[in-house]
């Protein structure tokens, strides 16, 4: 994944909780918050974009030099991606995010059912060829 770069000297950009709208500590998933500095005829003044992002943890130094808010990963997903799991919100992008960092996973499906009035989540997994336990690899994602 690359990264994306809101430059800070035509827009001022902010990353917020999508449900409380308070700001979020870099390197945590928010939505993407813009105002636009340059525009006197019609200005945005926090628009919500929608968009979830997160943002890239860079040395102090450099950022002052390149004036830029650097988005890990460019737009991650969008607020209206997300689930309700059991009262518990989740985005797909999350789940792609700890899935992907299993090495013995292949590809995977997620299916959010309905059981007996709440909804629930299945994680189906493919393994790669050379997965030493397959069954080890299950009972770690549960």
């Amino acid at each position: 994944r690359g990264t994306l770069r809101i430059i800070e000297t035509a827009y001022y950009p902010e990353i917020i909780d999508p449900q409380s709208g308070m700001p979020v500590a870099p390197g945590t998933v928010g939505e993407l918050v813009l105002t636009t500095l340059g525009r006197s005829g019609s200005p945005l003044i926090r628009y919500r974009t929608g968009d979830l992002v997160k943002q890239k943890i860079i040395d102090p130094a450099d950022h002052a030099v390149n004036q830029e808010l650097a988005l890990e990963g460019g737009i991650l997903g969008r607020t209206d991606d997300m689930i309700s799991v059991r009262g518990v919100n989740l985005y797909p992008g999350m789940i792609d995010e700890i899935v992907r960092t299993l090495h013995e996973v292949a590809e995977y499906q997620v299916e959010i059912f309905s059981r007996r009035g709440m909804e629930e989540m299945r994680l189906r997994i493919e393994p790669v060829p050379a997965c030493p336990d397959p069954r080890q690899l299950q009972q770690g994602l549960e």
